[in-house]
């Protein structure tokens, strides 16, 4: 456990010479989480990608952000998405000491237009840690306008 001095405003030892001299300096002991405070946890969104559209050349862009993952990631129409990633982040509050991982992904015009007919485009979102794995919600993405000619 890593410790962490927080300074005392207005506390002073109450005996002369004690024989903790942080606290004679009016400082205390602090515990800082240094692992995930609910290690078993399963991984939990905090935000799953929305269906959304492709307009003219400006890909669509998913985001997906987990709680408690190891790895988060996109499988669009079953394949894995990692040569399309847009960006991965990934941090630990300081005050909870909870890891969270945030993934975005671009689907271009060319990904969706190579959609047999009749099908959908969609991607799914996934948060893995060693306790499990989730799914997201369905985000279909479309293009916002289409020309037969």
């Amino acid at each position: 456990m890593t410790h962490c001095l927080t300074p005392l405003s207005g506390v002073k030892s109450s005996k002369r010479g004690s024989r903790n001299p942080l606290l004679n300096r009016g400082f205390l002991l602090d515990p800082l989480p240094t692992e995930d405070p609910e290690p078993s946890t399963t991984p939990v969104f905090l935000e799953e990608p929305q269906d959304s559209y492709v307009i003219r050349n400006k890909p669509a862009t998913l985001s997906c952000k987990a709680r408690h993952a190891l790895q988060v990631y996109f499988e669009c129409n079953g394949r894995l998405a990692e040569n399309r990633q847009h960006s991965v982040q990934q941090y630990v509050n300081p005050m909870t000491g909870v890891r969270q991982v945030e993934v975005s992904v671009d689907v271009t015009r060319g990904d969706v237009e190579k959609i047999l007919a009749g099908d959908v485009y969609s991607c799914y979102c996934f948060a893995w840690s060693s306790t499990g794995r989730i799914r997201s919600r369905k985000a279909i993405i479309t293009l916002a306008c289409e020309y037969n000619l």
